[in-house]
């Protein structure tokens, strides 16, 4: 049997260059030994069913990642390198993302094959950091030779979510607004010159904005990518899901949908409006919740949900307003605020999650409508 060209060699859906990255976490790994090597037909090879439950919680940039999975460092079409970070620390995911990651990677190999294939017995040879069959990347003048090249990728998240940070030139500290639950990867512009490596935008001479482009509509098309963020001076056309964000100078950022993302109606209740002595308003308390994923886990502490009202104020922790776009979760999943009215009549009070990427599946919401009297 060929690892190399059998990528899931077990057919449990996450390929041998990811199975042999995080063989420590017992996840069945592919053959890491000579003497592991089966005999006889491939097809007496049983099939490893993998029941690792990898969750992605919360938000892009307010979440958590349980059971995430490190991207392979090489792989068909791309591979990983740290960048200011600890190594092994910032390149976890969703096995889900992975995957989509690969399929981008295959469909570039496709495209433009790479200058020297991976060794076909890289998960046997004992020696993961020598992966190439020979020094096959220049021309016998010492040039690199003009075809194909990987892509290159770095920060993802951290293995169990949350913010990601890092040490400035400068002595600060500087940090990620997203990478947070294991759905967003950073991906290397294309150079012209077939080096694998970043390449600012701003370097005319080394940067391949067509290539780029292509990689760029690549996650769209074959990832599913729902968000692309990137410079503007990388020249890249903008559409819906490609946005301009300053910072990716020599990167860009792609987001993925969230595959258990909160889901279904939220239940909405109200205490029985009451006098408020010191204002003469009528008040009732709200609760809404417990807010919960598919798996009907509670949303953890923190996450923040949209609350408006036809009518009346909003009381949350001495502010006062007719909506709020960013209550948070208490640690029981619910949000409790009161709602204030000065005259009779009814107020629809309405709770919805938040959705920045404006995912269908992701959106979950809860109405309830008081009467004042």
């Amino acid at each position: 049997l060929e690892l190399y060209q059998n990528d899931d060699w077990d057919g449990d859906g996450i390929s041998n260059y990811i199975e042999v990255e995080n063989d420590e976490n017992n996840l069945n790994p592919v053959i890491i030994n000579e003497d592991y090597l089966p005999e006889g037909d491939a097809g007496a090879i049983p099939a490893n069913v993998n029941t690792l439950m990898a969750y992605s919680q919360g938000t892009h940039g307010d979440g958590r990642l349980f059971g995430g999975l490190r991207v392979a460092n090489n792989d068909k079409g791309y591979f990983y390198q740290h960048s200011v970070d600890v190594d092994d620390t910032d390149n976890f995911a969703i096995p889900e993302v992975l995957q989509r990651i690969e399929a981008v990677a295959k469909e570039w190999e496709r495209r433009h094959p790479d200058l020297e294939p991976l060794k076909s017995n890289m998960f046997t040879n004992g020696d993961r950091d020598n992966l190439y069959t020979d020094d096959g990347r220049k021309d016998s003048a010492g040039n690199p030779k003009l075809n194909g090249v990987r892509f290159g990728m770095n920060d993802l998240s951290l293995e169990n979510g949350g913010r990601m940070c890092w040490p400035t030139a400068s002595g600060g500290i500087d940090c990620h607004n997203s990478h947070q639950n294991g759905l967003d990867v950073d991906v290397w512009f294309v150079r012209k010159d077939n080096q694998e490596g970043p390449v600012n935008v701003a370097n005319k001479a080394l940067y391949d904005q067509a290539l780029s482009e292509e990689l760029i509509n690549l996650f769209i098309e074959v990832g599913g990518a729902i968000r692309i963020f990137v410079a503007s001076n990388s020249e890249i056309n903008t559409t819906e899901i490609i946005r301009i964000q300053e910072d990716h100078y020599d990167h860009f950022h792609a987001t993925f949908p969230n595959p258990n993302p909160p889901f279904g109606e939220i239940e909405v209740t109200a205490t029985e409006p009451q006098v408020e002595v010191t204002t003469g308003f009528k008040v009732s308390t709200i609760e809404a919740g417990p807010i919960n994923d598919r798996y009907g886990m509670n949303l953890f502490e923190g996450y923040r949900v949209n609350v408006s009202s036809s009518a009346g104020t909003i009381y949350y922790q001495g502010s006062a307003k007719g909506s709020f776009t960013n209550l948070p979760v208490n640690g029981n999943g619910k949000v409790i605020f009161q709602l204030k009215r000065s005259i009779a009549g009814d107020a629809t009070i309405s709770v919805s999650t938040r959705n920045p990427y404006n995912e269908p599946q992701a959106q979950a919401n809860g109405t309830h409508t008081i009467t004042f009297n």
